[in-house]
């Protein structure tokens, strides 16, 4: 029996994604498949179906959607087939958020080979058998300053514990917590005659925003003499990003794959110019591990690796780094009381109320309600108790 759990971020944009494409050699041009994600054994897996949309004046466009169904099946005849689906604001996909399948594989027999399978649309496409990889555990989570402070670059490093297993993969999930950039200690009631009262026991200063990567991060150690990674970026955060604004936290997955994986995720990579995600529109027809079982010829991007996924929290504090640049577009108007009512049909939250001489400043909603960029949906892990 499936449970479906619909978990809505708010994104802060809503519009379609455009990417560059060459159509060279691609045969398929539009309605590619694209299936993120791993089978984490010990760890729930997470899997994101997307599609390209359309192609016009050299631009694709790529959809995330729900599985009509999906499921992880072993060689030994075991399935698991309970899963919350999820939807979260990435403006890497069309709508500006993408649907997640979440399966619970926290129990899955490491000496089993597994594989996923994806019903949609009645076609069935299916991984290959892959056997369990374990991985080896992170030796630390770090950031550094980028130089002018223009931002922080995450890093990961590791000690590997099994020599042959040298191929490396990252995925992350952030949260952070931000501010608006006025406190507003009143609002604006037009069904109440039009007044300006104070809320009820709830302020819009503080909301929280959680996404997962999309991106590629691997890294291949076969050529060197040591299995030993040290401070790998795998993340950039710009200053003028929300996300190190007031306290940021990244829980890095760590990975060990297939040379065969590895291989095509840096050809996907070259592909990309080394930018980008699997959603990426492709210049060649690149191939993983997964086929249409009606359609072997059907192009369909992706590469399933069945491996222990080793985690490791970092939270960073703005105190700590001190380079986010605020928007400074926030600007502020000051209205006598009598034209409140006016004012509401632009600027429609109060920012500021000055005691003493009664004066009213009004902004944008954006600037004084948090729920236009995240929400109110602080995480359960969260160390810091604003409300």
């Amino acid at each position: 029996m499936k449970r479906f759990a619909y978990i809505i971020l708010s994104a802060a944009l809503l519009s379609s994604c455009v990417y560059p494409f060459e159509p060279k050699d691609i045969k398929q041009r539009d309605g590619i498949l694209v299936i993120e994600g791993d089978i984490n054994v010990g760890e729930e897996s997470a899997f994101v179906l997307s599609r390209s949309e359309t192609l016009e004046n050299m631009s694709v466009k790529v959809s995330s959607f729900q599985a009509d169904d999906i499921y992880v099946e072993g060689e030994k005849g075991t399935k698991y087939d309970s899963y919350i689906l999820s939807e979260e604001a990435d403006m890497n996909y069309n709508g500006g958020n993408k649907i997640i399948h979440i399966i619970d594989t926290r129990n899955l027999d490491p000496s089993d080979r597994y594989r996923l399978v994806v019903k949609t649309g009645g076609q069935t496409y299916i991984s290959s058998w892959e056997s369990y990889l374990e991985t080896s555990p992170i030796d630390s989570v770090s950031y550094t300053i980028q130089d002018g402070l223009t931002g922080i670059d995450i890093h990961v490093s590791t000690t590997g514990t099994n020599d042959s297993l040298r191929y490396y993969k990252w995925d992350y999930i952030e949260d952070w917590e931000f501010t608006t950039n006025y406190y507003a200690v009143e609002w604006f009631d037009p069904d109440s005659g039009n007044v300006v009262k104070m809320p009820s026991g709830f302020n819009y200063f503080y909301c929280w925003q959680h996404k997962r990567s999309s991106s590629i991060n691997v890294l291949n150690l076969s050529s060197l003499a040591e299995n030993r990674v040290v401070n790998h970026r795998i993340l950039q955060i710009p200053a003028e990003d929300n996300r190190i604004s007031y306290l940021y936290a990244i829980e890095v997955y760590q990975k060990s794959i297939s040379k065969e994986a590895c291989v095509y995720w840096e050809t996907m990579l070259k592909n990309n110019d080394g930018t980008g995600g699997i959603f990426s529109p492709q210049p060649s027809e690149m191939r993983g591990n997964i086929i249409c079982s009606e359609n072997p010829d059907e192009l369909v991007l992706g590469y399933i690796s069945v491996c222990s996924a080793l985690k490791q929290r970092k939270f960073i504090y703005y105190k700590d780094t001190k380079v986010y640049i605020r928007d400074r577009s926030c600007e502020v108007e000051e209205v006598s009381p009598d034209r409140w009512w006016i004012m509401y049909y632009g600027h429609w939250q109060v920012a500021y109320r000055d005691e003493m001489t009664g004066q009213v400043f009004w902004t944008m909603p954006g600037c004084v309600d948090c729920r236009t960029k995240g929400t109110k949906n602080k995480p359960d892990f969260w160390p810091i108790d604003d409300k």
